[in-house]
């Protein structure tokens, strides 16, 4: 399966969006592959590695390995790579980085399925110089 996408976002900084494309295949009924390729834009200039105002936008790449365990219980194995267009560093102080997001799904009934995910942000070279990591624990509800 092949899908087109994009998203809007806003914050207080400004506003900023992205276009990708998705690329599926199911290779068991238990198990498909998505690959993304993803433009992130931002709308607003921040000031880059040479002290000029440009847009800190970026490429990202990413797979979703995801498995179905039974059924109520799922597996999505997320690694992703991004790279700064512009003169930027991400914050490991490099161009590139990685995020890898491990996500736990359970599904309740036909409306409610919570989550439970675990995700490495890659090294923060200041002003900690460690491993940055995330958990985020969530439902979706759907009517």
């Amino acid at each position: 399966t092949i899908q087109p996408g994009g998203l809007i976002n806003d914050k207080s900084i400004g506003s900023g969006g992205a276009v990708y494309l998705d690329v599926n295949y199911k290779f068991t009924p238990w198990f498909n592959l998505t690959v993304r390729n993803r433009y992130n834009h931002n709308n607003y200039s921040s000031t880059d590695l040479n002290g000029e105002l440009d847009n800190n936008d970026s490429y990202e790449i990413g797979n979703y390995w995801n498995f179905i365990i039974t059924d109520k219980f799922s597996y999505t194995f997320e690694p992703h790579y991004f790279y700064n267009v512009n003169d930027f560093n991400s914050s490991n102080g490099t161009k590139h980085h990685w995020e890898i997001t491990n996500t736990f799904r359970y599904r309740i009934n036909e409306h409610w399925l919570p989550y439970f995910e675990l995700r490495w942000l890659d090294r923060n070279v200041g002003p900690y110089h460690r491993e940055q990591n995330q958990i985020r624990i969530g439902a979706k509800y759907f009517f």
